[in-house]
């Protein structure tokens, strides 16, 4: 008999580790079918003027890393009103993407709002979109409007997910106005009999706990008064006549305590499987048998990554019973820098030079904003908090920087945090089942996409094909030949253009195309989604700042100078071909320089511009380049050197010399390619013309520079509020370490330096220094 226990025993816990691998390899397939994308924005400050531009960087993190999953970012700009300003978006690189937005100055209400997306996102719950109210300052109003009254609202949340009959567990609630701010509030439970039960009241941030076991057969209501004295009677959420409960001590020196406890009539529960999560994968597994209705552990998380851990108690079925989160506060998040004052100087106009180092080799993307710390500053949160806390919580969190700091009650402000708020939750059945819905919107296939459809063509073949001649902006011009597949749909992937391209394009088989036909061709980008509404911001100023002072006018505060220009790193057509030339194939860049050895060619068309030319506005000047005494045209659209490396000399008919026009002028060399005869061949037969809308057009924050050596007293004109912005600060091996200048304005005699990125492993840095 013994034996048959000990093999019954074995048998079931064999059974159970199956169990627990089935979740593990089911988890695994789960998680690359539906990754997980969070959303962190560092903005160059925290307030703004009508008229000012908001120049931010978004850092975008999947499964620990920077995410591979999305090419392509979107930002809704709203106001209070719900009314759109501005969709744009932007490409993402490395895990980020840069953009920026110039508030319109006749902005009301004093806030606007901004949601920022991937496609990708869409699939799961939008309380993970990010979103955030940014105040904007506007003149008092004549007329003093009466204070609002506040009106607070309480919900609890019973620990593990459920109250259950006659056993003891977590009480945990938050209170909250109606602009999802804190409240303190204060009250009893009272049973149905109104006898008093227990006492609470709000510990942190509206939120509190209190230990409660309900009865078979009672009800409960909590009655409390909000910081203005109304009493208010919230029913308590009903208990389960049976289950089980789970409870989680908070994170402290790699140890998590949990206890389980079931109802005394849920005889069928005596093994219970504990699984942890973390990112949607699996860090931790445990088999425990309930002893007296009990069963608690330790869990070792030294070798758990930092976030938030997911616990669920399964029984025997593997039938989720209860849940619980707990955040691993082990710092492994962390990613190290340093930052080094090289001179400093708070004098009106003067130069000041930072530099910043890495420890290691790896590739470190950062921003840098440089602001007048007289403007005051919410560090209510950061990239800390935004990537490893609010990213998987639901729910507005106040103040979410303030759970990662040292102080001695961090781990208990944490555990009210997590007891009180959602998480990212997945369907355990069907994750166990393995039968995974599809979803609306796939993964970003790459940049930008141009797809068309033919509607009631006429007897469609692999024969027929659409070539689409891309003209941007600058001119220059772009062919594709498309296969058009028997449903009448043809597209091309990997695309990367600026602002927009017109598109016109010949179908081969036109007496294909009867009266009925249609061609529509259009880009992959998403529309703005409902517009929200701007609500009350998390910071203003208690007392406007001098450098904002300076910049009334007529009783207004409006931003008049406009502190950027047009990107140089702008490109506006790429090609999708981007396999190399082939081992036998010569670029015309080459054979320029072999064959023409007297010539000396631009680098980048801007070294030949004259000043203000806007078209040639997307190209870098090679200050250290000898002039050239020649330029270079491929098919009539003035070129660089750079240009004609990705140019096979295959596709070159023939190079004419053209001599210059005026005495001030240069030569010419005109290259005609092959490629041009096609366009020409379109733009003399085409069937029709579209526009597509690529990328939100670039600018680039304009970097104020002073002469050192000049010392005169100047009258104070130079009033920027923010001194420096990069979003660009790349450290790798080659350059660990790397400096920049930036000039002080006439006014601030206090700085704020904000450093934030994340390197190729997603590990997050941050520094925050105030100079003075």
């Amino acid at each position: 008999m013994y034996r048959l226990i000990l093999l019954l025993c074995a048998t079931g816990l064999l059974l159970c580790n199956l169990s627990a691998q089935s979740i593990d390899s089911s988890l695994n397939a789960y998680n690359n079918k539906y990754p997980q994308e969070k959303i962190h924005i560092h903005f160059d400050k925290d307030t703004y003027l009508p008229g000012e531009t908001i120049w931010m960087k978004a850092y975008l993190l999947s499964d620990g890393r920077p995410s591979s999953v999305s090419k392509n970012l979107y930002f809704d700009w709203t106001d209070a009103d719900g009314r759109l300003f501005l969709h744009s978006v932007s490409p993402i690189s490395e895990g980020g993407a840069s953009s920026y937005f110039k508030i319109p100055s006749w902005v009301k209400n004093g806030v606007i709002h901004i949601k920022v997306y991937t496609e990708w996102m869409l699939n799961f719950d939008n309380a993970y979109l990010f979103n955030k109210d940014i105040p904007v300052l506007m003149p008092a109003e004549g007329n003093i409007s009466l204070p609002e009254k506040l009106q607070t609202t309480i919900s609890f949340f019973p620990e593990g997910g459920d109250l259950v009959n006659g056993v003891s567990s977590i009480l945990a609630f938050e209170a909250l106005n109606q602009h999802n701010k804190p409240s303190f509030v204060s009250g009893v439970i009272k049973s149905a009999k109104s006898i008093i039960i227990d006492s609470f009241h709000t510990i942190y941030n509206g939120m509190g706990t209190l230990r409660f076991k309900p009865m078979t057969g009672e009800h409960y209501i909590a009655y409390w008064n909000d910081e203005t004295g109304e009493l208010h009677t919230t029913p308590l959420p009903d208990a389960k006549a049976n289950g089980l409960v789970i409870q989680a001590d908070p994170y402290s020196n790699d140890q998590v305590h949990y206890r389980l406890e079931k109802s005394a009539d849920a005889s069928k529960l005596f093994k219970i499987i504990v699984i942890g999560t973390i990112d949607q994968k699996v860090v931790y597994r445990n088999s425990l048998n309930l002893v007296n209705s009990i069963a608690e552990a330790n869990m070792n998380t030294t070798g758990f990554p930092s976030g938030v851990l997911q616990l669920t108690a399964f029984d025997g079925d593997m039938s989720p019973l209860a849940e619980r989160v707990v955040f691993i506060n082990n710092q492994k998040a962390y990613a190290k820098i340093q930052m080094k004052k090289e001179s400093v100087s708070l004098n009106k106009r003067a130069k000041n030079e930072i530099s910043i180092e890495i420890p290691d080799s790896l590739v470190t993307n950062l921003s840098i904003s440089v602001t007048d710390a007289g403007l005051g500053y919410d560090s209510s949160s950061n990239i800390f908090s935004d990537l490893l806390i609010a990213g998987d919580l639901k729910g507005v969190i106040p103040d979410a920087a303030s759970f990662l700091t040292n102080s001695a009650n961090t781990n208990e402000h944490l555990n009210l945090l997590l007891l009180t708020h959602g998480w990212r939750k997945f369907n355990w059945e069907t994750v166990v089942s393995g039968e995974f819905p599809d979803l609306k919107y796939a993964r970003d296939a790459g940049f930008l996409s141009i797809k068309g459809e033919i509607k009631n063509g006429t007897n469609l073949d692999n024969q027929d094909s659409m070539a689409l001649l891309l003209v941007s902006r600058d001119r220059k011009k772009n062919l594709l030949k498309l296969p058009v597949h028997e449903d009448g749909k043809f597209g091309q992937n990997g695309l990367f253009f600026y602002d927009s391209v017109q598109v016109v394009y010949r179908f081969n088989h036109v007496a294909k195309l009867n009266n009925n036909a249609q061609i529509s061709i259009y880009s992959d980008l998403l529309p703005a989604l409902t517009p929200a509404k701007a609500d009350e911001p998390s910071f203003s100023w208690m007392k406007v700042p001098d450098v904002i002072l300076e910049k009334e006018m007529n009783g207004s505060l409006i931003e008049i100078h406009d502190n950027s220009t047009p990107s140089a790193a702008m490109s506006y057509v790429v090609t999708p071909q981007t396999d190399s030339l082939g081992k036998n194939s010569e670029s015309a860049a080459h054979y320029l320089n072999t064959m023409f050895v007297d010539l000396r060619f631009p680098a980048t068309l801007k070294e030949n511009a004259p000043q203000g030319d806007g078209r040639l506005a997307a190209y870098k000047v090679n200050s250290f380049a000898v002039r050239s005494n020649v330029n270079v045209t491929l098919d009539g659209t003035p070129v660089a050197m750079d240009d004609l490396k990705s140019v096979n000399m295959k596709e070159v008919l023939f190079i004419k010399f053209l001599p210059k026009t005026n005495q001030k002028g240069l030569p010419t060399l005109a290259i005609t390619s092959r490629q041009a005869l096609d366009q020409a061949n379109i733009l003399d037969n085409k069937t029709g013309f579209a526009v597509i809308k690529g990328y939100t057009p670039v600018r680039e924050f304009y970097q104020q520079k002073y002469d050192e050596n000049k010392t005169d007293d100047y009258k104070a004109t130079d009033f920027r509020s923010t001194l420096y912005w990069n979003p660009k600060f790349r450290l790798d091996k080659s350059h660990r370490k790397m400096s920049f200048v930036f000039y002080n304005n006439d006014i601030s005699n206090k700085i704020r330096i904000v450093v934030e990125g994340m390197n190729q492993d997603g590990k997050l840095c941050r520094m925050e220094e105030i100079i003075k």
